[in-house]
């Protein structure tokens, strides 16, 4: 990642769209961000808190916390001009747990939320382990994700990036039901995090996770997904 960057919300019309990981992926933001924006690799912001008397308390020791940033650029007939936020993934399971987007003094106005889900969570045997056990001995209840709960409570548009999931027949109605999104939430499905075969690809991470492989995030997928998200909240603004 690059140094700190200063964001120009000089545009006119600059909003901003936060990208994070439901499924435990958690490098999949910062690949989607790389994938759209024109950058080499996401840039590092410095955010202010808001001030306050009882600040999230793993963000206390300072005033200012690094995010991740890509500057994107405005999208065919999207008028406004967007920047994209995410949280280094230490930092992840706090920011979610302990605050949200109005304890922080971001450069633009936040607009709307990107959620990815990567089936490979599916497919991890603790995973269907767990969805098991939960379908047997409550087969009616509704499981709640974490960090997706966190995102609704924001009340912005959201949209789903199901990774994965768009090969072959999508039950999207059992993937609601099991991951609790709401009807009204547009869900694109698409292919999941792809193998970069050429050395020295542009988008290219290796994640430990992933067996070591070097990924990224299929770039028409994701701008499927961000013009998704533009459209609703147009249409939600």
């Amino acid at each position: 990642m690059m140094g700190h960057y200063i964001v120009k919300a000089t545009h006119g019309s600059d909003v901003g769209i936060w990208v994070c990981e439901a499924s435990g992926i958690l490098i999949s933001p910062f690949l989607f961000i790389q994938a759209v924006c024109p950058a080499r690799f996401p840039r590092s912001v410095t955010v202010k808190r808001q001030p306050s008397d009882s600040p999230p308390k793993s963000f206390r020791k300072s005033e200012e916390f690094s995010f991740i940033y890509g500057e994107c650029g405005r999208l065919p007939a999207w008028q406004s001009y967007l920047h994209l936020f995410s949280i280094g993934i230490p930092a992840t399971r706090p920011f979610e747990r302990e605050s949200g987007f109005s304890d922080w003094q971001f450069p633009v106005r936040m607009a709307g939320v990107v959620v990815t889900f990567d089936k490979r969570s599916d497919d991890d045997a603790t995973g269907r382990l767990a969805y098991w056990l939960r379908t047997t001995f409550s087969p009616s209840a509704q499981s709640k994700n974490r960090t997706l709960a966190w995102v609704k409570a924001q009340e912005l548009p959201l949209v789903v990036a199901a990774m994965g999931y768009g090969a072959g027949r999508f039950a999207e109605d059992q993937f609601r039901w099991r991951y609790g999104v709401p009807p009204h939430t547009p869900i694109v499905a698409g292919p999941a995090l792809v193998d970069e075969a050429s050395p020295g690809g542009r988008n290219v991470v290796s994640w430990p996770l992933l067996g070591g492989r070097k990924v990224k995030f299929a770039a028409e997928y994701a701008k499927q997904v961000l013009g998704t998200v533009c459209k609703l909240i147009e249409t939600q603004g």
